[in-house]
């Protein structure tokens, strides 16, 4: 059962209201969000630039391997050391970044304040429960990629052994435009029935399996509202990530024109001059969107996954917020209302008197009429 969340309005929620209910999240809580987002990009450039500085320094031993050179170790353990935190260790911090926003959404939208710490501590586990899912995928997608080849590597021998060769290639592109065109609404259909997997994860904390079939059958029914609400939210984060390029490359327009080859080193100075702070600027304007956008996308998806849940879990009854009370339960009969202050009621009328009439007199055998 959910808790009451107040900051959010009553489900069920439309466009609007997800909107200003990531927008109420983000307000609150945007240096929490930006400083967990942070995480996992100064890790990537961290290990992009080791990786750079071990492969700058392997150089030398590389050209030195015909005459009998060897490789130092320190830039080699450097360079694979690099290498896993760029390609393993990122991506499950990025994972865990997310569930940890929304995580955060969700405690925020209760009215209390979540920390960065309490965050991390909130979400122990996750990785290790996405992990298996993550790995099932992987051997998933490496198989259809394998079935793919075949399939393209089969045509291609079939069509070779014709007359035509460019029969076969334009079979070979015909084979591979069918499989992507039946790829791409596989692929789409499973990503919204799993859209809502890390939520699910990092707010309900089931098992690795467990949660698999939770967020699949939280979209059923509502697949089609999921999908256009997910899409209007990326349509719109990708719009300004495409307005701030725009707006980058107009600005780096003039610098990039007047950059040429230099021809001496005087040359290649003014170059760097006005080339490299043009790339610091791009680059921090990238990182402010990234940094804007990612907390922006965990919010919204953890409301649109609060509000499911409550359509599910509470179809007619309207969740907590902006002051609803429920309307009084009616009584039958009638029941006397309040009364003004010194008014006291009337005492009831007695009861009326009556008395039993006489009885008659008896008789005494008297004489009768004559």
């Amino acid at each position: 059962m959910l808790q009451p969340t107040p900051l959010l309005r009553l489900s069920p929620l439309d466009l609007s209201d997800l909107f200003s209910g990531s927008a109420a999240v983000l307000k609150a809580r945007f240096g929490t969000f930006a400083l967990i987002t942070l995480v996992p990009v100064v890790v990537l450039m961290g290990a992009g630039t080791a990786m750079l500085v071990s492969m700058a320094a392997l150089v030398p031993d590389l050209m030195n391997l015909r005459s009998g050179g060897q490789l130092s170790p320190v830039p080699l353990a450097g360079l694979v050391i690099s290498a896993v935190v760029g390609v393993l260790v990122q991506p499950l911090l990025s994972l865990k970044a997310n569930a940890m926003m929304t995580l955060g959404t969700y405690e925020t939208a209760q009215g209390r304040v979540p920390t960065f710490g309490s965050l991390w501590r909130g979400t122990k586990g996750f990785v290790l429960r996405i992990l298996p899912l993550l790995l099932i995928f992987l051997l998933i997608i490496v198989v259809l990629y394998l079935l793919m080849a075949v399939a393209v590597v089969g045509v291609a021998s079939a069509a070779a052994l014709g007359d035509s060769s460019e029969a076969a290639s334009g079979l070979v592109v015909l084979v591979i435009l069918v499989v992507m065109l039946v790829a791409l609404p596989v692929a789409i259909f499973f990503s919204v029935k799993l859209i809502y997997l890390v939520p699910v994860l990092a707010i309900e904390k089931p098992s690795s399996f467990a949660s698999l079939k939770r967020a699949w059958t939280l979209t059923t029914g509502a697949f089609w509202r999921t999908l256009g609400y997910y899409l209007v939210a990326a349509v719109a984060v990708q719009g300004l990530a495409m307005i701030v390029s725009s707006l980058v490359q107009v600005g780096m327009g003039p610098a990039l024109s007047n950059s040429s080859r230099p021809t001496d080193l005087a040359e290649l100075q003014a170059m760097l001059t006005v080339l490299i702070p043009a790339y610091v600027i791009s680059m921090a304007a990238q990182s402010l969107v990234q940094i804007m956008a990612t907390p922006f996308q965990n919010a919204y998806l953890a409301i649109m996954y609060l509000d499911q849940r409550r359509r599910i879990e509470e179809p007619s009854v309207p969740t907590t917020g902006y002051g609803w009370t429920p309307p009084p339960t009616p009584t039958a009969g009638w029941q006397q209302g309040p009364t003004p202050p010194g008014w006291t009621a009337p005492p009831p009328p007695p009861p009326p008197s009556w008395n039993p009439p006489a009885p008659p007199p008896p008789d005494n055998g008297g004489p009768g009429p004559s």
